[in-house]
């Protein structure tokens, strides 16, 4: 399961990638659902109507969570991670290099995916988690 909360109104934003396909796909918002989040409020997945679920590839995975202040064109960032070359992380740092909010902006904590960022100029924080899978 994935809990989504935030402390301001922000848009959240999940791209998925396997190594084994070389697939790089749009997750969350899904169909009919938006990717905006208000104050305080909180997403789960999965939730009612939706889930995520791995295929059969076995191999190295990847899940990007991108938080942003604003909304972000989310097919047009797939296209262009998929187009490019690199490793994923690299890959989503150059399609996302005019917004990225530097490293040194960002504090996260050691125990759990939580941050706290602070950035006038620029909009996207990601998140990107990797994880072997196996049969």
């Amino acid at each position: 399961s994935i809990f989504f909360t935030a402390e301001q109104s922000a848009y959240i934003y999940l791209i998925g990638y396997g190594t084994t396909t070389k697939k790089v796909e749009a997750i969350f918002p899904f169909d009919k659902y938006s990717a905006y989040i208000g104050k305080s409020s909180e997403v789960a997945i999965p939730n009612e109507q939706y889930f995520i679920e791995l295929d059969n590839n076995v191999g190295t995975d990847y899940l990007c969570i991108l938080y942003s202040k604003e909304p972000l064109e989310i097919n047009a960032i797939v296209s262009s991670v998929q187009a490019s070359t690199g490793n994923f992380s690299s890959r989503i740092k150059t399609a996302l290099m005019p917004k990225i909010v530097s490293g040194d902006e960002i504090r996260f904590e050691n125990s759990k995916i939580v941050f706290a960022a602070k950035s006038n100029a620029k909009t996207v924080v990601p998140i990107i988690v990797e994880f072997k899978h196996v049969k």
